[in-house]
């Protein structure tokens, strides 16, 4: 089985006495499962029961992702016994902590909310631009739920992978190639060390693809980033399978993307690791 974090929130710390906190519910396939909590203070108890309910939502359909100026527009069939609907949406690459991605949920994203923490019943959803990075590839799925007997949730629909492209506006022509300087940070143990990666500002760029190797290495890690002028690689650990050591020598190069099109790469510039990190 694959893990899941669903929870609820327990009531205020102040609260004394014996509580009750409701019922929770999930629709799950047959099968054995097993359940584990999460943090929590003071004594608890909690019982499982299963049932059939007509409150269970069917599994919508993805039927259609695409571009819009506002961000991925996802469209998707009803569903029975539903009052609502969530996108799940998440990037295929590695987790950086500076990136914009979509907030982590057990699948492969978080259901996108109204204002006032409802689901929308419209079947048709948008992931906002600013949660997007021009270039990247993401999965797309939906889930349908239903309020009326607490909050039960069908089983995520089969996801669609989808790279998102800006529509393309002003000038036709691929991008500049960028002008790349890179250099090892390490201020011996305060902060995290990282490679620090600079290049010329483009206005017309709508992000940049990043790739960077431990010298002699055939691989090439790729990330992409809406920064305007530079990013960094702070964790080569999820890539390479090992933090910054003293003597290694990183190259780096990066190109530029206005919607789908793409600059040539620039020049490879390399960063030496001159002290292991301190962690």
């Amino acid at each position: 089985m694959q893990d899941t974090d669903y929870g609820y929130a327990l009531n205020p710390w102040k609260t004394k006495g014996t509580l009750k906190n409701g019922k929770y519910s999930w629709n799950l396939e047959k099968g054995t499962y097993y359940l584990e909590k999460g943090s929590a203070r003071g004594r608890f108890s909690f019982k499982l029961t299963s049932e059939d309910t007509n409150a269970l939502p069917s599994t919508p359909k993805v039927t259609k992702v695409s571009s819009t100026e506002d961000g991925i527009k996802v469209d998707y069939t009803k569903a029975d016994n539903a009052t609502g609907y969530g996108i799940y949406g998440s990037s295929l690459r590695r987790y950086r902590s500076n990136d914009p991605l979509l907030d982590a949920a057990s699948m492969i994203g978080h259901s996108n909310f109204t204002p006032d923490g409802n689901y929308p019943d419209v079947l048709t959803q948008t992931i906002s631009k600013n949660r997007l990075i021009n270039g990247e590839t993401y999965d797309i799925a939906v889930r349908a739920v239903n309020d009326e007997e607490g909050r039960s949730f069908s089983p995520v629909s089969a996801n669609q992978k989808f790279t998102y492209y800006i529509p393309l506006k002003g000038s036709h022509e691929k991008p500049k190639t960028p002008t790349l300087k890179v250099s090892y940070y390490n201020d011996h143990g305060s902060d995290e060390p990282y490679i620090n990666i600079e290049w010329d500002v483009n206005p017309e760029a709508d992000s940049y693809e990043i790739q960077y190797r431990l010298k002699g290495s055939s691989k090439w890690a790729t990330f992409f980033s809406k920064t305007r002028s530079g990013d960094i690689v702070d964790d080569p650990t999820n890539d390479f399978g090992q933090d910054f050591k003293k003597g290694q020598v990183y190259e780096v190069r990066v190109r530029a993307l206005h919607s789908n099109l793409i600059s040539d790469w620039s020049e490879v510039k390399t960063a030496r690791v001159d002290v292991t990190p301190n962690r």
